[in-house]
């Protein structure tokens, strides 16, 4: 259980207990929200462009723009590829190379880096 006493927010001083951390939530949505839509909007004539012009721009920009919109959001995914289970060695080496295709959204990282070894 987090401690609810605690300041949750930088440059944010909130009042004790509940109440703050309702207020420092609603203020993160708030941020996160008007994050999203200013990316959302100033992409827009970006993948307009990109749709126009032939090659692989359109694909390009969509990866770029879904992995911010993850992070504004603050979507964080981990894999950890020693503790993934396969049939066998070549459909599990497959399954984390599928799971690299999403390299902005999905971090494949080993166990002694989550355990910081």
């Amino acid at each position: 259980m987090p401690d609810l006493n605690r300041v949750p927010g930088f440059l944010l001083q909130l009042p004790n207990g509940r109440n703050g951390w309702l207020v420092a939530r609603r203020v993160r949505v708030f941020r996160r929200t008007v994050a999203v839509l200013v990316w959302t909007i100033a992409a827009m004539p970006i993948q307009a462009l990109c749709l126009a012009v032939p090659g692989h721009a359109k694909v390009t920009f969509a990866r770029l723009y879904w992995a911010a919109f993850a992070r504004l959001i603050g979507i964080e995914v981990r894999v950890v590829a020693d503790a993934c289970a396969g049939v066998d060695d070549d459909s599990h080496a497959k399954a984390l190379d599928i799971l690299r295709l999403y390299a902005p959204l999905v971090e494949v990282t080993s166990l002694d880096d989550v355990l910081g070894g």
